[in-house]
């Protein structure tokens, strides 16, 4: 038979995969090192204000259930009074039902409503859980390219500045090559775009496809860079490295929406 708690526990909470997001968010937004590092930064960043909204729906959602609770508890010890007429003209009411009328019918209501709200608290601490993972799967990957970077010099202003123009050079030769490959020439969008860019590297682009030889040396080293600077998912989700600076971020995060 099939179990189908085990099927549910396969799909991801977070939408999206470990594998989608090395490799389909990172590796293609990121072109170069430099431009890898910035994009899982923002990935990191992201995550991290998805994980407070997610503790202020879970908050949230505790509030409306003990809310709830507490009505359902009064009308068990008072289901006389709150069936009987006296009960539409009490003030009572609104202090502990929130201004709803409670009788038989308003009681099923609000059990109906714990149902959904317990539903929907299961789902978010799911969701916390798999948001969590993928923030601690950003924080290694931009540790991870951190750690390359600097391997060849220290970010200084001047040097990001470089990395940045060296990104944006190699993004549109990457573009340039997709389109001349698949279309046989270029869109109006990505000349547009070239036309914008600083006259050094515009120039240099220019230069890689001023004839039929050059866009061939062009497209073939641009195959050969993708397939040379991939991401390792499994070295970097396996990276042992010391990971209580960011425990403590989230614990701080943790104690100040849900306390």
């Amino acid at each position: 038979m099939l179990n189908l708690e085990q099927v549910f526990s396969d799909i991801n909470h977070n939408k999206q995969t470990d594998f989608q997001n090395i490799h389909f968010v990172v590796e293609k937004s990121g072109i170069t090192l430099w431009g890898k590092y910035c994009q899982a930064a923002r990935e990191l960043k992201g995550r991290i204000e998805s994980y407070k909204k997610i503790l202020i729906n879970i908050k949230e959602t505790e509030i409306k259930i003990l809310s709830i609770q507490q009505s359902i508890k009064y009308y068990n010890e008072n289901q006389e009074f709150c069936n009987s007429e006296l009960y539409s003209a009490s003030d009572d009411k609104d202090i502990f039902i929130n201004t709803i009328e409670l009788d038989s019918l308003g009681k099923a209501r609000k059990e109906l409503d714990l149902i959904r709200l317990e539903d929907e608290f299961n789902e978010l601490t799911l969701q916390r859980e798999a948001v969590k993972n993928s923030i601690e799967l950003f924080y290694k990957t931009v540790f991870y390219l951190r750690t390359e970077l600097e391997k060849e010099g220290k970010l200084t202003n001047e040097r990001k500045l470089e990395l940045e123009k060296d990104f944006w050079y190699n993004k549109f030769k990457q573009q340039i090559a997709f389109e001349l490959t698949a279309n046989k020439t270029m869109s109006s969008n990505l000349i547009e775009n070239i036309c914008s860019l600083p006259s050094e590297i515009k120039s240099n682009l220019l230069k890689e496809i001023s004839s039929p030889k050059s866009i061939s040396t062009l497209v073939d080293n641009v195959i050969n860079n993708i397939n040379s600077k991939e991401l390792n998912q499994t070295e970097i989700k396996s990276l042992e490295m010391d990971i209580s600076k960011l425990d403590n971020y989230l614990e701080q995060i943790e104690t100040k929406y849900l306390t």
